[in-house]
């Protein structure tokens, strides 16, 4: 699931680069040290990720810098790594992620208000720098959090995967270093009427609906991320095995995009899950099959539950859109799709996606993405069907 997420959990995006120094200020590491020419250099993680861990690891979660806390996002990762060294027999790492893409893209930024004032000096303009606004896109640099054997490396993916179930039964960190879940029954969930409104039977009490979730819990088998592909034998069957796997989760899924008579779709909207319900209901859930054996208590991520709730009312005669919904759920995020096409060239998609643009779920109160949006802002991109 490489390119997505599911429950609150996700772990998020998995792509990185490492480097460098980093400034010795420990009580900010999350300001990078200037060299004596003024390149900034990468963070230096206390447990750096390296190829000779092994072609796999399980990834455990993901840092980024908290405006709410008086730690880095850097040194709440290190701390968790800490706490495997410390109380588990694995061997942890932290993956540094997009810090390149991010100094690259501020050093563009610069560039370009650089460029803008040099032209309002040839007209003639005293150019106020502050003032000069410039579009930009907003990187969070990442710090991952894997583990690893502490002998021999994992060989292949399975033998990984033996001992996630080992890795999900260590005990809870400190509360600082977890995400937080509401905690109920399904039953008592809030429920959504498609087209109607949102009727939430149980009032949501703030903080105290709060509890802590044991990051372990949602723990996945990755691919060393510092380990290049080489073979090309090799990346073809990482890339037939993540299809299984995505095949896996979606399996039984009633708008499993698996399912699509043809080879392409259009992605109209993901969701990547903000928050995380926990239930005792016995029912599996998506992220049971992609968890494999679960907790006592499963666990129903609510970026899966909104997309499948957005297919449901697209899916009704009374939307009038005209186009079968599918969703694709991932390690890292669900994805509701519409249509099914040939090719991405395909005659139909133009009009589809006018179509798709111009609806808009004015009464609906149930599937909204983290911006409260219930129309369709973005621009639907055709997808081929994994493994087609």
């Amino acid at each position: 699931m490489r390119k997505w997420i599911i429950g609150g959990i996700c772990a998020a995006s998995l792509f990185g680069q490492k480097n460098a120094t980093f400034a010795q200020t420990r009580n900010d590491p999350g300001l990078p040290s200037i060299t004596s020419v003024g390149v900034p250099q990468a963070p230096q993680a206390k447990y750096p990720l390296v190829p000779n861990a092994g072609n796999f690891l399980i990834i455990v979660k993901s840092y980024k810098d908290p405006k709410d806390s008086q730690k880095s996002g850097l040194e709440l990762a290190e701390d968790l790594a800490d706490y495997i060294k410390s109380s588990t027999k694995f061997n942890p790492y932290i993956e540094i992620r997009n810090f390149k893409e991010k100094i690259a893209e501020e050093n563009r930024v610069k560039a370009e208000k650089e460029r803008l004032q040099e032209e309002y000096r040839k007209l003639g303009v005293k150019p106020d720098g502050n003032k000069i606004s410039v579009k930009r896109t907003h990187i969070d640099v990442e710090y991952v959090v894997l583990l690893g054997p502490a002998r021999s490396p994992w060989k292949d993916m399975e033998s990984a995967r033996r001992w996630l179930d080992e890795v999900r039964k260590i005990k809870t960190p400190p509360d600082y270093l977890c995400d937080k879940i509401v905690v109920g029954s399904a039953s008592k969930a809030p429920i959504m009427d498609s087209i109607q409104s949102q009727v939430p039977t149980t009032p949501f009490r703030g903080a105290s609906d709060m509890k802590p979730l044991n990051p372990f819990l949602q723990s996945f088998v990755v691919r060393n991320p510092s380990v290049a592909f080489d073979d090309a034998a090799e990346k073809l069957q990482a890339e037939k095995e993540e299809i299984e796997v995505w095949k896996k989760i979606n399996h039984g899924q009633k708008y499993n995009v698996f399912e699509c008579r043809k080879n392409y779709t259009l992605v109209v909207k993901g969701f990547s899950g903000g928050a995380v319900l926990q239930t005792a209901d016995p029912q599996p859930t998506v992220m049971e099959k992609i968890f494999g054996s679960s907790p006592k208590q499963s666990l129903l991520e609510n970026g899966a539950l909104q997309a499948e709730e957005l297919a449901r009312v697209l899916s009704d005669p009374r939307v009038k859109i005209g186009l079968r919904p599918f969703v694709f759920h991932t390690l890292k995020g669900s994805y509701v799709c519409l249509g099914e096409f040939d090719s991405d060239n395909d005659a139909a998609i133009n009009a589809a996606k006018k179509t798709i643009m111009s609806t808009q779920l004015q009464t609906f109160g149930g599937a909204t993405d983290q911006n409260g949006s219930r129309d369709f802002k973005t621009q639907p991109l055709p997808f081929r069907i994994p493994g087609r």
